[in-house]
């Protein structure tokens, strides 16, 4: 009796060892979001872990707002309800994880979610959440089928010399565009390369629209085409002149003072806001 009473508590050991060990499958979690494909055959989760996991507190990006509190993904086959793709932070130290999506940090599905579709997940990241100060961010497309990430729309403001009002960079798929300040004619300009798929690195994007060497962007010639310009009022005082852009997917917002302007991509055409 007293050696199966010690088997019995040797065994009872194991399985709290084992269950501390494992404690990433338990199910003592909440469901934040769900979000279903147009179909309505999958369906998408972020979860928040109610107990303390190192994988949920280690190898996030060093400025990315956790306060969220997603700290695992999951994606179903909802006619069966079968697991398709789950992906918990730091799963990705494990020897044997399958790296899908082939992402820096794949918990950028949930962080960085726009939309789902029959078959992929639309997300963005941004270089501030790995501690670099710039307004960068770039749209892709995962393929859960594929297992495949495609980079669809990159967004970036600052790579312009210090002299730069504001300039905006945004290159979709082949094509890339500028919005600038243009203060020959007092305008905000939107200009398209002509180049065919175009294979610029990041700090050459200035260089190929403008000159060097001037006060302020001068466009040079023949490098692009005219998509909008928008006229500005006279200031009196300069100084409280705001004028910029910000990311509004798949197209852009343009801001001056109060007045918002929405440009569309697809059909090149510019609409008030307000």
């Amino acid at each position: 009796m007293k050696y199966a009473l010690i088997s019995i508590l040797l065994l009872l050991n194991d399985f709290g060892f084992l269950y501390a060990q494992n404690k990433s499958d338990l199910k003592n979690f909440n469901i934040l979001k769900s979000y279903f494909t147009p179909d309505n055959k999958h369906r998408l989760e972020f979860l928040k872990h109610n107990f303390y996991d190192e994988r949920c507190t280690e190898n996030f990006p060093v400025s990315l707002n956790r306060d969220i509190g997603i700290c695992q993904l999951r994606l179903y086959d909802n006619i069966e309800n079968k697991l398709i793709l789950q992906i918990i932070a730091g799963d990705e130290k494990k020897k044997n994880f399958k790296k899908c999506p082939n992402h820096q940090f794949p918990l950028a599905l949930a962080y960085g979610f726009h939309a789902i579709t029959n078959n992929s997940i639309q997300f963005f990241t941004e270089l501030g959440w790995f501690g670099v100060d710039d307004r960068n961010l770039t749209y892709s497309e995962f393929n859960w089928q594929t297992c495949e990430t495609k980079k669809l729309w990159k967004y970036s403001q600052l790579h312009c010399p210090s002299y730069c009002d504001f300039t905006t960079f945004l290159s979709i798929e082949n094509e890339i565009y500028v919005f600038y300040f243009n203060r020959i004619s007092n305008t905000i300009d939107g200009e398209k390369t002509i180049e065919t798929d175009p294979n610029f690195s990041e700090n050459q994007l200035f260089e190929l629209f403008f000159n060097n060497g001037s006060d302020f962007p001068i466009l040079k010639k023949n490098v692009s085409k005219s998509v909008l310009k928008i006229p500005l009022q006279k200031y009196d005082d300069p100084e409280s002149l705001s004028i910029g852009t910000y990311p509004k997917y798949p197209n852009i917002n343009i801001y001056i003072n109060d007045r918002l302007y929405l440009f569309n991509f697809k059909h090149l055409i510019l609409i008030r806001m307000k």
